[in-house]
């Protein structure tokens, strides 16, 4: 109605006042100039040159799932091993164990993460190796599931990683990346992971010992021992990645709009991040500090100053979706860890 008004004011008042067709013939040459610019637009799918359209587009390649396993990574396992494991994440960038290798391993946080390793420890002429399950962290003796059949599903995967890292011959180091708090508190994060609610994901102690378990004390059990075990490993350097932040929603909800019409920031507040991830933070390092033979690598600073945490920098989408990293994030993670990685420790034993 607003818009009738205004048309009737200013255009067809003004219209009916003329003696000549002049006017009527430049509002008829305007109404076709707009139906053109509206076809050519159609035309060229919504002039994808515009600025925003091209960042979006970058970002949505960011949300591509990269695959879970190539020839390559179960080759190397089945000459190994004598089979083909059943773990959900198997890559490599050879199959000659006469190479460097590079070991991977985790969750599915590992698997989004090996391929920007990958390509960075290529330049530095080692091959890397990725064995990771989806929600079977390869703690050891702590394998985790829904149930027991799960469980002893989990225990097979993380024992077939164990006998190839250990089997492999010249493998330099061992990283290993999970999501971390989330199996400490058994909680989701934000609307993305059902507003918070349990995932129900447990140790064994779980189902044979209920009344008196404790997921967050076992939890740190079972790291402990972990630590405890690879501190006892000469033959290769071991590296503990804490966890990027969890977003709690959907970076595509970061995409731009025209003119930057309803922007989101894309980002946590700093503070949110401590309360999330604070205690599993600060009690990996400490727990950490007993075993000289564990590295941990933090990458806090790499996505958060001391307001926020941030989905995107430097123009790059960091993220793939709430909380594992894209392609992008991968390479500028492995990039941010890489000269440390590579200069400390045995690497050309």
């Amino acid at each position: 109605m607003f818009i009738s008004y205004l048309t009737y004011r200013f255009i067809e008042i003004y219209a009916r006042k003329q003696a000549s067709y002049r006017f009527a013939i430049l509002l008829f040459v305007i109404a076709l100039a707009i139906g053109f610019l509206g076809k050519y637009t159609n035309k060229q799918d919504g002039l994808p040159s515009r600025s925003h359209l091209m960042i979006n587009k970058k970002f949505k390649q960011q949300f591509i799932k990269t695959s879970s396993q190539n020839k390559t990574g179960i080759s190397l396992s089945i000459k190994i091993l004598g089979y083909e494991p059943t773990n959900d994440y198997i890559k490599a960038t050879s199959d000659d164990l006469s190479q460097k290798f590079i070991a991977v391993i985790g969750d599915s946080h590992a698997h989004t993460a090996y391929s920007g390793f990958a390509e960075e420890f290529n330049k530095e002429e080692y091959e890397t190796l990725l064995l990771a399950n989806s929600s079977c962290p390869p703690y050891l003796g702590g394998a985790m599931g829904k149930n027991i059949a799960d469980i002893q599903k989990c225990e097979k995967k993380i024992l077939d990683i164990q006998t190839v890292i250990n089997n492999i011959p010249n493998l330099k180091k061992v990283i290993f990346v999970t999501r971390g708090s989330i199996y400490m508190y058994d909680i989701g994060y934000g609307v993305v992971d059902s507003g918070g609610k349990p995932l129900n994901y447990h140790f064994k102690e779980f189902f044979t010992k209920k009344s008196s378990y404790d997921q967050k004390e076992k939890f740190f059990e079972v790291l402990n021992d972990t630590f405890k075990q690879y501190n006892k490993k000469n033959k290769f350097d071991f590296y503990y990645l804490l966890e990027n932040p969890e977003l709690g929603f959907s970076p595509k909800s970061c995409m731009r709009r025209p003119f930057d019409v309803f922007p989101s920031e894309c980002k946590i507040s700093y503070g949110a991040y401590l309360t999330r991830a604070g205690e599993y933070r600060s009690k990996v390092k400490k727990m950490s500090r007993k075993y000289p033979n564990i590295t941990i690598l933090d990458p806090k600073d790499l996505y958060c100053d001391n307001l926020y945490c941030y989905a995107i920098k430097d123009g790059k989408m960091l993220y793939a979706d709430d909380d594992h990293h894209s392609i992008d994030g991968s390479t500028i993670q492995a990039r941010y860890f890489i000269k440390d990685i590579i200069t400390q420790g045995n690497t050309d034993d």
